[in-house]
């Protein structure tokens, strides 16, 4: 018995004094002991690589209207640090760079049986593309009779962004439909053959960056431009969020800082850019409260009335009859259609 004890016993000190030189090992190499788990369960096999939708942050998360008018998102959207909460002052003061626009005169201005005529045709073979509140610009022109809006093409989809645009065609894409089937917009947009685009993106994308979703646009426009060279590219700015409506890198500093850059941009690229924000704006730098669906950034059909009127005053600009009312600048960076004609009608203006 005693000799079986003793047995025992060395037995134990062997395993136990084993076990130290592996621990001591493992510090020296840099490896951890494994613990009585692994060492009966066997291997976890390799780490599973996270998809986008998993490598997304949850802060800050937007949710889109679908086709039918339901939320389908929460689309996650990346928040580096909670948004303070605005003071009375910080509502009060208008961002920098936005301006009032007169409603009232873009309003009153009217067109001839020709001028409009004109307008139907500068729109005829037009495709605009964008996210969600561009959808309800959408819908908003299939229930109308007017022929401008009535004859618009569209590839807009629901959470859709300068970001998701380049990603893979897969079943968890969100890349507009043509024809019932998903396309990047290199790919789509070529398919219908176009002679002018109007892409309205910056919601979905100013929470990964200002800078950093500017940068795509050249990126998107490019590819596009690859396949449909002659194409006639203009801009539509990021509209704003109601007043304080702000959802984290989702507000109304950085879509005004998003806009002021594209504007940049297309004056450096020769592209059209037409700021439908600040014709929607409280003129305090906020989408109006009146044009607001949602509480959020959603628009109703008063927007979109506004969308209508701005686009045809766009077109009679740059077809040398017509300007933006209330904007004091040209908004076409040089894109007018008609230029020559427009200076010799203001040269003999001048002269009766």
């Amino acid at each position: 018995m005693v000799r079986k004890t003793v047995g025992k016993l060395l037995s134990a000190l062997l395993v136990g004094s084993a076990l130290l030189s592996a621990c001591k090992a493992g510090e020296a190499d840099g490896t951890v002991a494994p613990s009585p788990a692994d060492m009966t369960s066997g291997s976890a096999g390799p780490t599973a690589v996270p998809t986008p939708a998993e490598l997304q942050p949850e802060e800050g998360t937007f949710a889109f209207v679908s086709e039918d008018g339901k939320e389908v998102g929460p689309s996650p959207t990346p928040s580096p640090s909670p948004t303070p909460e605005p003071t009375p002052e910080d509502i009060a003061a208008p961002a920098e760079g936005v301006s009032s626009y007169d409603v009232a005169a873009l309003r009153a201005v009217t067109y001839t049986d020709e001028q409009m005529a004109a307008i139907a045709e500068f729109y005829s073979n037009t495709v605009f593309t964008g996210d969600s509140v561009l959808l309800g610009f959408n819908n908003y022109c299939a229930r109308s009779s007017d022929p401008v809006c009535s004859g618009l093409k569209f590839l807009s989809s629901g959470s859709y962004s300068l970001h998701n645009a380049f990603r893979p065609v897969s079943d968890s894409s969100i890349h507009p439909l043509y024809q019932g089937v998903q396309y990047p917009l290199w790919e789509s947009v070529p398919l219908i053959g176009p002679n002018r685009l109007f892409l309205f993106f910056g919601i979905n994308d100013v929470s990964f960056g200002v800078e950093d979703s500017l940068a795509m646009y050249p990126l998107l426009i490019d590819n596009i431009l690859a396949a449909c060279p002659d194409l006639d590219i203009t801009i539509l700015s990021a509209t704003y969020t109601l007043a304080g409506a702000g959802k984290g890198g989702i507000n109304n500093e950085n879509l005004s800082a998003f806009n002021s850059g594209a504007a940049e941009l297309c004056a450096e690229r020769g592209w059209g850019f037409l700021n439908l924000a600040d014709a929607l704006s409280d003129g305090q730098g906020n989408l109006k409260a009146e044009y607001c669906s949602d509480g959020f950034v959603h628009e109703t059909n008063a927007a979109y009335e506004i969308w209508e009127m701005m686009i045809k005053a766009y077109a009679a600009e740059r077809l040398g009859f017509g300007s933006i009312p209330g904007t004091g600048e040209p908004e076409t960076n040089g894109t007018e259609e008609n230029g020559e004609e427009k200076i010799e009608e203001d040269e003999n203006n001048e002269e009766n």
